[in-house]
């Protein structure tokens, strides 16, 4: 077995994670927006949130883009969404760039070794 297979295998698991986060997120900021629950005086009860949503939702807490309105009931912050959203975004052209520079070693790395068999 070559040692492309696993690192495929883990880039192609890695990519399905993200994309389900990427789409439970969406999902997440879709229903604060649906329901107009976009200030502290126009809250959406938590219990109102479809529970797969979680671990989506204790991210953006942590992230402070959704807080906390009191009596169990949430809203988004658009200014915070705005702004995480704009450093995200810078760090991941960063990433990217270094997954190409990996991706770019590996291969040499797999064109060496199969010039000296």
């Amino acid at each position: 077995m070559s040692s492309v297979g696993p690192t495929a295998a883990t880039i192609a698991a890695t990519t399905a994670i993200t994309a389900v986060a990427q789409q439970q997120r969406r999902k997440l900021l879709a229903a604060f927006q649906e329901h107009g629950a976009l200030s502290a005086a126009t809250p959406l009860p938590q219990a109102a949130l479809d529970p797969a949503l979680g671990q989506q939702l204790a991210w953006y807490r942590r992230e402070g883009v959704i807080r906390e309105a009191g009596d169990g009931a949430l809203y988004l912050d658009v200014a915070a969404l705005q702004a995480q959203q704009a450093a995200h975004k810078r760090g991941g052209r960063i990433a990217a760039l270094v997954v190409v520079l990996i991706a770019v070693f590996v291969s040499i790395g797999v064109v060496i070794g199969l010039s000296l068999k």
